[in-house]
């Protein structure tokens, strides 16, 4: 009988392979889907700092209006297991509403999340 199956492999780097039974791909990076973002809602009385953590690759984050007007994007290449984004610093000029962030790192993963920002 002709048996069809499909694997899923880790290396100690957290690289992923993943396999149908005639060929193997690795996918280099983390997977994006464990990455936190908080807090959100995001109010800014309370707390100027964005956190996005669980960040093990170079990545670039986007943020977006719900219309789709790029109002933020950064790439961070040091590899940080935490990084702040800063109201005041980097978003002073957006105004109260639903956003998205996207995470884009350099082995095609891409990431959407929704977040609140409150004034």
């Amino acid at each position: 009988p002709h048996y069809q199956y499909y694997f899923e492999a880790y290396d100690k780097w957290h690289c992923k392979a993943v396999g149908d039974g005639t060929k193997i791909r690795w996918l280099y990076g983390s997977d994006l889907s464990d990455i936190k973002i908080y807090p959100n809602p995001w109010k800014i009385k309370t707390n100027d700092k964005l956190f996005i953590e669980n960040s093990t690759d170079e990545f670039t984050i986007s943020i977006y209006t719900i219309a789709g007007k790029k109002v933020f994007e950064k790439y961070y290449g040091n590899k940080d297991d935490l990084i702040e984004i800063s109201y005041k610093n980097d978003l002073k000029n957006i105004s109260s509403g639903i956003y998205l962030i996207n995470i884009r790192n350099n082995f095609n993963g891409n990431e959407v999340r929704k977040i609140a920002l409150i004034k």
